[in-house]
């Protein structure tokens, strides 16, 4: 599956992102609200964890503003986000908020692999 990411429970990942639209054209995104959300499954209600920009009420730590102008950002996941999760397969997406429109612009999954050391 297209944008599917794979990592090991307890470990840092940083995602480069960057919004293309059907062209391959980079999308602008300055000002916009940016949130990266993973679940068990697509249908649940509660979270297993949010990453956010600055934006979105988050900060860099959690979304990086790399080049937005450029649809260009990183998502930062820390030990802290997986170390509780199951390890299986779950649900992401990241949607972005521009003035009164919302896109999701990624759906996929998330799986989640047992590490040896913690």
């Amino acid at each position: 599956m297209v944008n599917e990411i794979e990592m090991f429970r307890g470990d840092s990942r940083t995602l480069n992102i960057v919004v293309k639209d059907a062209e391959g054209v980079e999308v602008p995104l300055t000002g916009a609200e940016i949130i990266f959300s993973v679940k068990l499954d697509a249908k649940e209600t509660e979270y297993e964890f949010q990453r956010k920009n600055t934006a979105a009420n988050g900060d860099a730590s959690q979304i990086e503003d790399v080049d937005l102008a450029n649809g260009n950002f990183k998502v930062h996941i820390i030990p802290a986000n997986t170390l509780d999760m199951k390890i299986r397969e779950h649900s992401y997406d990241v949607e972005v908020t521009l003035g009164s429109k919302v896109y999701t612009v990624i759906f996929s999954k998330f799986i989640l692999n047992m590490d040896i050391t913690i």
